[in-house]
């Protein structure tokens, strides 16, 4: 059984495409730098992963997809981690994941859909999280603190509500 990957473990790996993760591995890191044709990450159903570290995808530049194949423990998303994925479209937030860092999604032009579990378990979002993505909607959990930037959209107004809200009228960060 494979416990841990070392960063840079794929470094370079040019055609690999698609991976699923181990499921006893606890945390991740930048295992995959520079495997530019990484399209699709696969968690198992059952992973144990628990933290994904800084920066660990932000040089994967056309993954598309990050899929959670079951029920997650994923507890924290890094500073940086998906950071300028401009092929990422949506991302499903597992509800285990209690904080994401700043600037975890900065950048994803193409990411329109964030979804977070109806009982979802996230409590901090980071500073400019979610800036400059092409987000349209999202609900944002009533446990959150909505008090940092982070869906400062540099210029662009996008609409959101809180879970509290009436969904008929969503109101800008």
């Amino acid at each position: 059984k494979v416990h841990s990957l070392s960063d840079l473990a794929f470094r370079g790996c040019g055609k690999l495409k698609e991976v699923t993760l181990p499921k006893e591995i606890t945390w991740l890191g930048a295992v995959f730098y520079e495997s530019d044709n990484l399209e699709v990450i696969n968690v198992p159903a059952g992973s144990k992963l628990r933290h994904i570290g800084g920066g660990a995808f932000a040089t994967n530049r056309k993954l598309k997809a990050f899929n959670f194949k079951g029920v997650s423990e994923l507890q924290s998303i890094g500073k940086d981690v998906f950071a300028g994925l401009t092929e990422l479209s949506e991302f499903n937030i597992p509800k285990s994941v209690t904080s994401i860092a700043a600037n975890a999604f900065i950048g994803c032009k193409k990411l329109q859909k964030v979804t977070f579990d109806p009982d979802a378990e996230i409590q901090l979002i980071g500073e400019g999280a979610f800036s400059d993505c092409g987000i349209t909607s999202i609900k944002i959990p009533k446990n959150v603190d909505r008090k940092g930037g982070f869906f400062e959209m540099r210029g662009t107004y996008h609409h959101t509500h809180h879970e509290s809200d009436n969904p008929h009228q969503p109101r800008g960060i």
